[in-house]
Parts: structure tokens; sequence; C-alpha cells
């Protein structure tokens, strides 16, 4: 089996417990697949397979290649609406297209982000879609 992390501006390098109070959809994946929540800048000690970013809307510089020392492979996942990003400045515009044109594969959460991110890109795009953990 794969070993998996998220990687995100909240991340703490840790799993989370099973009844977290506040599972959205990243965290509802990392339960579900098992998989640490791991930070964007304190790298975690192990080694992954895949690495799943989770790009910050507020702050979204992340160094790619720090990340990558600690994955094999990296992905995004991609947030929000498809076009989030066109409401931004050019040259933050430019920086999202650069990063997710860098990545090994791009998760999209449904059918209408998957056509604009296959298009947009020649990475590789896949559905991940959003998930609930409905164990009460």
């Amino acid at each position: 089996m794969d070993k998996i992390a998220f990687f995100s501006e909240t991340g703490t390098n840790q799993k989370y417990p099973r009844d977290f109070p506040n599972a959205r959809t990243e965290v509802a994946w990392c339960l579900a697949l098992d998989a640490p929540m791991c930070s964007l800048t304190n790298l975690p000690s192990e080694h992954f397979d895949l690495g799943i970013v989770i790009v910050p809307k507020n702050n979204p510089n992340i160094d790619l290649n720090h990340i990558r020392k600690v994955c094999d492979k990296v992905t995004i996942m991609q947030e929000s609406y498809y076009n989030y990003w066109q409401d931004s400045s050019i040259e933050e515009q430019i920086w999202y297209f650069n990063f997710i044109s860098e990545m090994d594969l791009i998760f999209c959460h449904n059918d209408v982000d998957l056509k604009y991110y296959n298009r947009l890109t020649n990475v590789r795009t896949e559905l991940l879609p959003s998930l609930m953990i409905t164990d009460d």
C-alpha cells in the first residue's frame, strides 16, 4: 500500500482521530486514507509515496521542491471553485499556473473542474470527490 500524506497550512504532521469534530473534505480524505495532515513548512521525518498539497488561499507561496524532499510524487487537491485564482493578481495567477503545471497529478472534486484543469495543463487530472465521514 502506498504511503500518502496531505500538506496544508494547518498541518501538524499527525493523523486526525476518527471522531475529529471538523472533518471537512480534506480531513475526511485523511481519515479515509489513514494519512497524516502535514505542514507545508516544517516537514515530517517520514517519507511518502504521494503528497497531496492543499494550496492556502491567503498565503499561496509554497516551495514545491521542499515538499518533494519527503514525497516521491506530488499532487494538488483543487479547492474552491475551479477558476478561483482568476480573481487574484496577475502575479498570483502566473504562480498558480506554474505551480500546478509542475504537479505529477491534479485532483479535482467534480467533472466540471476536471475538464477545466485537464485543458489548462498537460498534467494528468483525476477525480477525488468531496467526502464526508458519517460515522454518527
